[in-house]
């Protein structure tokens, strides 16, 4: 049986994707994470998570994700004063924190999704139902998911030697980035793969795209895939003809 790919769009006025690994000024990944579109599904489904790990690689494998930029990645830095709650935990005493966060402008992503939940997934979001609200990545940037399409898919293996796609793609997978005239290219790193619970992630992506949503060309890598320790990329050709790359 071939694979079912569901397409949907996330559009809203601004996102926020927080780097771990910022406090003062509070970076933004340049569009969505893996983990953040992982916990919107959920929300949607109603599960606390989407990644319910039991074993070694744990059941998040069955649940690929990929994201099409339709919009440039446009950000800014908003400086802004949150309300603390007192130091070492005092009730009596709050203050304001005075903190710089970058926010992505007009975000627009195609989503691409197959997996464990795909027909739950669909009915949910095609009669535009959530069990939970969605974010793009904090709770001041709401998000309604609208449906695009289902398609049937082929699962690139062997994948050809030369590939052109429209979404995103982690360097593991790249031997080569053919660069083509009009292009701006940008490699984000530090995406966390998967969402163990408790503050906790496992395995790092780092990722390849257009800033302004073009088409990449690519020779795949020839050892992508083959470490099983490493994050699972896979390459789909849609029923439409389209490339998509889901990890």
């Amino acid at each position: 049986m071939m694979p079912r790919v569901l397409v949907f769009d996330l559009k809203g006025s601004m996102a926020h994707f927080r780097m771990p690994d910022t406090t003062v000024t509070q970076a933004s990944y340049p569009f969505i994470p893996r983990t953040a579109l992982h916990g919107l599904l959920a929300s949607i489904l109603g599960l606390e998570s989407l990644d319910n790990v039991q074993g070694e690689k744990g059941e998040s494998e069955d649940n690929f994700v990929g994201v099409r930029l339709m919009s440039p990645v446009r950000s800014s830095f908003q400086k802004i004063s949150m309300l603390g709650k007192g130091w070492a935990g005092s009730r009596r005493d709050s203050f304001n924190r005075p903190v710089s966060i970058e926010v992505i402008a007009n975000p627009y992503y195609r989503v691409y999704y197959t997996g464990t939940y795909l027909d739950e997934l669909e009915y949910m979001i095609a009669s535009g139902r959530s069990k939970y609200h969605t974010y793009l990545g904090s709770c001041f940037c709401p998000v309604v998911p609208r449906y695009v399409d289902t398609q049937d898919a082929k699962h690139l293996d062997p994948i050809p030697p030369l590939l052109t796609t429209n979404t995103v793609v982690p360097t593991l997978a790249v031997e080569r980035l053919i660069p083509q005239p009009g292009c701006e290219y940008a490699r984000a790193g530090g995406f966390h793969y998967e969402y163990l619970g408790g503050r906790q992630f496992r395995g790092t992506l780092n990722i390849v795209y257009d800033v302004n949503g073009k088409p990449i060309v690519i020779e795949p890598s020839a050892d992508f895939g083959k470490d099983p320790d490493e994050p699972r990329v896979k390459f789909f050709e849609l029923a439409e003809g389209d490339i998509v790359c889901m990890w």
